[in-house]
């Protein structure tokens, strides 16, 4: 990995991973530093797959009242566990699908937690390092300019 870059952006959420395909696509050797999973916490824990839960659960809803239209579909038994992992998937497709968009557009993806440091620096520690302070160095990336996508984490 280079340790130089144009543009280094920490997180990897909506503005984060838009900011990091806008500025390699306009020729800057790009950066996105993520300590979880790409899509921020709309695509892995909110927003996405919330709707997939939600949308089971309307499945559910309309099929106990089928027959008032006419439609005659039995008893309607729900189960949960399903409805979790199908929207597990969703929710894995759409974060698989951000990773997809960096190689495509070559955005070089840091796993760690980015801090920002002077003189356009960002040190970053492996996830593993996180939270355990004293153990590793972090490793510095320098760049030209620096953005911030960090979303909830900021």
């Amino acid at each position: 990995m280079a340790s130089q870059f144009d543009v280094i952006i920490l997180g990897g959420g909506p503005a984060g991973y838009v900011g990091a395909v806008r500025s390699a696509q306009l020729g800057m050797s790009t950066a996105l530093i993520e300590k979880d999973k790409l899509g921020g916490v709309c695509v892995n824990i909110g927003c996405i797959p919330t709707k997939a839960l939600l949308h089971s659960a309307y499945i559910a809803s309309l099929l106990r009242e089928a027959k008032e239209f006419g439609v005659e579909a039995g008893a309607v038994k729900t189960d949960y566990g399903v409805a979790m992992q199908r929207s597990r998937k969703v929710s894995d497709q759409n974060s698989r699908g951000v990773e997809f968009l960096m190689k495509k557009n070559k955005v070089t993806v840091v796993k760690g937690a980015g801090v920002l440091q002077p003189g356009r620096e960002v040190k970053v520690r492996k996830r593993s390092e996180i939270r355990h302070e004293h153990r590793g160095t972090p490793r510095p990336v320098r760049s030209r300019t620096q953005m911030s996508g960090a979303g909830d984490s900021a």
